[in-house]
């Protein structure tokens, strides 16, 4: 009899330790689930004043201290944010936005017309944001909760434009009232800022009337993690909840592990192989078309990208307006490449300085070099610091370089424009200093039209000329990736690194 009571005292204690231990976990992780997330980025931020900043990881963090008038979900479609109704007038150059009322900014102000005003008129005057503003005329208070824009012409893009980081709405009396105001963001979004220790974590609280509802995860810290395998490690270990754009050579442990769940998409970031179209040969347009057969796209990605990458097939990055999956890439083809080289007079091949920078640039060139090789060009690398880099590819005198860059906003006019008009010879964007009459005159024409059917036309016969004459090479788009615990729910990568934290949630 005792002895049976011993086991039944025995398997009591047991049951009761495993219940106590399953209550302990289920509560770890209810407190988790509801309130908090460490997420991992490979950069610090320089400022988080929306404009007075160029940094991606910077807008990154802003995403989610700011509103803007509209977002962007995850198909790219936008919506209103800040805005409660919206008109436009029938010739494209005027836009009234009825704000939301009893929106308030972080310090208790609540949103008013004149801080809309306020934001406009501060990024048309900014360094860093002025090129965005250029179609702005005048900005009316017409209303303490209605504001009206006037453009120059009439610009298709601009609500695109209103979506953008650099477009958050800030708080006239936060800016004036503060000697250090991009170290102490005051903006509407669902997490209210806290501290910033620089170099190691940004910090910050859900508001718990956030006009847009409560946030599911209030506590978020951005957490610096610059080396990616260090990153990695701590996402093992449950240091960190996610990590934005995990090393490649970490991707398939990460896809591998049921613990994690893995996000990647195309970004709107491209490298491209640019020639100086204004010197021998690349003033030659049969020698660039010759190299842009000659260039094996496949073997850039493989071998400087571990695999990772979209080939592109035209100077606009698929996913954002205007794009065209008509104009397609050169094909790798030595037999080709070699015929228009003897075309062009330079069948026993030539020589030239290409430019890059350490990292992949530097992969990326090496794999160029051995493409070349193989019609007997020869691509001398040189490895510049990236300022020296800059400097070199602004003044006009190099040969060829490679460069990523991304768009202002998600529309062909944020990269043909300043890209291919001749207008924008060097620093503005025109790297290649390319000049074709008839593109300049699409490009024109284009930027005011109001048909978003004939713009996409007009775009589409822009690419096919640009194809034609190949003043550079589109290799390839990069992707964006989050790495994150599989229990992390509602992530989204952004094509443009703005990853809005207020649409996560806990399982």
């Amino acid at each position: 009899m005792k002895k049976n009571l011993l086991t039944i005292v025995i398997l009591l204690i047991i049951v009761s330790i495993l219940f106590t231990a399953c209550a302990n976990e289920s509560s770890n992780s209810d407190v988790k689930a509801k309130d908090s997330i460490v997420i991992g980025i490979e950069e610090d931020a320089v400022s988080l004043d929306p404009q007075n900043c160029s940094d991606a990881f910077g807008f990154e963090i802003m995403t989610n201290i700011y509103d803007t008038l509209f977002r962007v979900d995850s198909k790219g479609n936008f919506y209103p944010c800040l805005v409660e109704n919206w008109t436009k007038t029938d010739d494209g150059k005027g836009y009234t936005f009825d704000l939301k009322k009893n929106v308030k900014f972080h310090n208790g102000e609540e949103l008013k017309a004149s801080d809309v005003k306020f934001t406009i008129d501060r990024a048309i005057k900014s360094s860093y944001t002025a090129d965005l503003y250029v179609c702005v005329d005048t900005v009316e208070i017409t209303g303490d909760y209605q504001v009206k824009v006037n453009l120059k012409y009439p610009f298709d893009p601009f609500i695109s434009i209103l979506c953008q980081a650099s477009s958050n709405i800030v708080n006239e009396r936060a800016i004036k009232e503060s000697s250090n105001y991009e170290k102490n963001p005051i903006g509407t979004g669902p997490y209210k800022f806290v501290e910033w220790v620089g170099g190691k974590r940004v910090v910050m609280t859900g508001v718990e009337d956030y006009h847009m509802g409560k946030p599911s995860i209030m506590n978020v810290e951005f957490r610096i993690i610059m080396d990616k395998s260090t990153a990695f490690i701590a996402l093992e270990k449950g240091e960190i909840d996610a990590y934005v754009n995990i090393d490649s050579i970490d991707r398939q442990a990460v896809i591998n592990n049921k613990k994690f769940d893995f996000y990647e998409i195309p970004s709107y970031f491209c490298f491209y192989l640019e020639f100086n179209n204004e010197i021998e040969p690349f003033n030659n347009k049969l020698v660039r078309q010759a190299l842009s057969y000659a260039i094996d796209k496949e073997a850039i990605i493989n071998n400087a990208k571990n695999g990772i990458g979209y080939i592109s097939h035209n100077q606009v990055p698929e996913g954002i307006y205007g794009y065209t999956d008509s104009v397609k890439s050169y094909p790798h083809d030595i037999g080709k490449a070699k015929e228009l080289l003897t075309q062009a007079g330079y069948a026993n091949g030539f020589s030239f300085k290409l430019l890059a920078t350490e990292g992949d640039y530097a992969k990326i060139a090496q794999v160029i070099k051995d493409n070349l090789a193989e019609v007997g060009v020869t691509a001398d690398i040189e490895i510049l610091e990236f300022g020296t880099f800059i400097d070199e590819m602004f003044g006009g005198k190099a040969d060829a370089f490679l460069v990523e860059f991304g768009v202002y906003y998600p529309d062909a006019d944020s990269v043909l424009y300043r890209g291919y008009h001749s207008d924008y010879f060097g620093p503005s964007g025109n790297f290649v200093r390319y000049s074709n009459k008839e593109v300049d005159a699409l490009l024109e024409k284009a930027k005011v039209a109001i048909d978003k059917d004939d713009r996409l036309e007009m775009y589409k016969e822009i690419l096919n000329i640009l194809h034609e004459d190949a003043p550079n090479v589109p290799l390839f788009i990069n992707t964006t990736n989050i790495a994150c615990n599989a229990n992390l729910q509602g992530v989204n990568p952004d094509p443009q690194l703005q990853n809005f934290v207020y649409e996560y949630s806990w399982k």
